[in-house]
């Protein structure tokens, strides 16, 4: 989509939770995302925070950007406030991009798939979600049981959010996919999580 726009993406970033290994409430492994930016040819920052400071480092982060000449961000999730990510990215000097704005997740989810990207699900809320579902693909026989698991817990759509959380390993971004070659099931607060230790 920001191909599509014009805009050339410069850096990718992620916030990593402060032992500085993994990813903020999804619990990936920086090393999976550091595969993923190579993969795809891009700089990837990873920035080291907290709850208590990360307003004030993300800010930082997008300032020192801005320094390079970097003129936007483009903000992906479409659950995220609108008013403090404008707020923030006014602050700083740079545009705020929320390309899946007022779009259905369902929508987005069929155009995803339908563009050719490859992504599997990483975590699930076990009282929704088994443990059978980490590492299955995101496509349509997907989206069809997860209707059916909708339906029989009759979960809303205003719900839904956090259910599960995906990861991508491939697609039109990608040079090449990546593989899982290791991983392993945790359960922790109620989530189930695929922890990846390697991919190639």
């Amino acid at each position: 989509m920001a191909r599509e726009s014009g805009m050339k993406v410069t850096h990718l970033l992620n916030i990593l939770n402060e032992d500085g290994r993994t990813s903020c409430t999804h619990g990936l492994s920086s090393d999976l995302m550091q595969a993923q930016a190579r993969s795809m040819g891009i700089p990837l920052i990873q920035l080291v925070t907290n709850g208590f400071r990360y307003e004030a480092d993300f800010k930082k982060c997008l300032e020192e950007l801005h320094k390079q000449g970097v003129e936007g961000g483009i903000f992906g999730n479409g659950d995220v406030e609108r008013q403090w990510i404008d707020s923030v990215c006014r602050e700083v000097g740079i545009a705020a991009h929320l390309p899946l704005e007022g779009m259905t997740k369902d929508r987005i989810l069929r155009e995803f798939i339908s563009r050719g990207f490859e992504a599997i699900i990483v975590t699930t809320r076990a009282d929704v979600m088994g443990e059978e579902w980490l590492g299955r693909k995101l496509d349509a026989a997907f989206l069809r049981d997860w209707d059916e698991i909708r339906r029989e817990k009759k979960i809303s759509r205003a719900a839904e959010a956090g259910a599960y959380h995906t990861t991508v390993l491939g697609g039109p971004a990608f040079k090449k996919n990546l593989e899982i070659v290791e991983s392993n099931k945790v359960l922790q607060d109620g989530f189930w999580y695929l922890n990846i230790l390697k991919v190639e």
